[in-house]
């Protein structure tokens, strides 16, 4: 997106300030979690009238969503003005407006790519960690999954890692992603829509202008759709069962992630690449017994499962050795924290 390489071996702090920043705006979006919410007058009193303590906190967190944007976009800036840059979607849309901007006199403001590219990138960080904190505790819940997935692996990639053209061949893994996306939504109510104008459904009439908010989980976990929603089955979208994907995970209408491709293509390829290589079990206490897992979310905008305990192991020598020789190959590279030109701290 920016072309930023994150610090591999201590926190980054373009990474900590862009959670902050998500975390603050799932709370901000909680319906009723503002006093000011449920007494709308508030709005109208003096600065420091209790009941209005909100709008400190309101300045604190725009500054910091401001600063989510700002500070990536300087850092591409600077890059830009010194020939170091990596091409990333920002500097090429840069590059693009220059051109275009030269040739026939039309300009984008730069607020318009600072503030998508801060979109974007700030949509997929969160979700995309969380699809795949739903795939590993779906593998370590349903083990049966997981041993279908690798022997399928197996099967077709022989002794290499899985790459993007191997999808085709690999339908139960991509069984896997869907299931990721659908047993466990990350935004299970939506994004706000409004009516454009009034629609009758059955006994009801929904009002022009009216808020709808989709409950995704529901059509994600309907019963008539997918057969046990419960359990973590990705042979449901393979025949016979043949059940659909679960778009509703991306949203629906106008409003649905632009991402949701990209989304796709980036979780195959990890989860592929996970279960080639590793085994996902319970972890165990000190006495040696297995620590039970379930499915436990956090309510919210965004619904984070909670943290839970798991065990990672390469799944044998050989695979650890594949391992080694893929860290070899691409080494991490030194991270880019040190040429922020704005601290995030007085954001976090």
């Amino acid at each position: 997106m920016y072309g930023y390489n994150p610090e591999a071996d201590k926190a980054d702090p373009l990474v900590q300030l862009v959670a902050y920043t998500i975390q603050r705006l799932c709370q901000a979006y909680v319906p009723m979690a503002w006093l000011v919410d449920i007494i709308p007058f508030l709005n109208k009193l003096p600065e420091n009238f209790p009941g209005t303590s909100y709008r400190k906190t309101a300045r604190k967190w725009a500054a910091a969503n401001q600063a989510t944007a700002d500070i990536p976009w300087q850092f591409v800036q600077d890059q830009m003005a010194t020939g170091r840059h990596r091409s990333s979607f920002v500097s090429r849309i840069v590059e693009k407006k220059t051109t275009s901007t030269r040739q026939s006199n039309m300009t984008v403001p730069e607020s318009d790519i600072k503030w998508a590219a801060m979109s974007i990138y700030g949509a997929g960080a969160d979700s995309q960690v969380e699809v795949l904190r739903s795939f590993v505790l779906g593998m370590i819940m349903f083990p049966e999954v997981q041993k279908k997935a690798q022997a399928e692996l197996d099967h077709v990639v022989g002794h290499r890692l899985p790459t993007w053209s191997d999808k085709d061949k690999l339908p139960y893994i991509m069984g896997v992603v869907q299931e990721a996306f659908r047993w466990s939504p990350i935004g299970p109510m939506g994004i706000a829509h409004q009516a454009d104008e009034d629609v009758e459904y059955e006994d009801y009439v929904i009002p022009k202008g009216a808020i709808i908010m989709p409950s995704l989980w529901w059509f994600l976990h309907d019963p008539e759709v997918y057969h046990e929603p419960e359990k973590y089955k990705p042979e449901r979208y393979l025949s016979p069962h043949n059940e659909p994907e679960p778009a509703e995970a991306f949203g629906m209408g106008r409003r649905s992630c632009s991402g949701r491709y990209f989304a796709e293509q980036t979780v195959f390829i990890t989860t592929a690449n996970l279960l080639k290589c590793f085994d996902f079990t319970k972890a165990v206490d000190q006495r040696g017994n297995e620590i039970p897992v379930r499915l436990e979310v956090e309510s919210g905008m965004e619904a984070h499962i909670k943290d839970f305990a798991y065990s990672l192991k390469p799944r044998s020598k050989a695979h650890a050795d594949l391992i080694r020789v893929m860290a070899a190959e691409m080494p991490y590279e030194a991270g880019d924290s040190g040429l922020l030109t704005q601290s995030v701290e007085p954001y976090i």
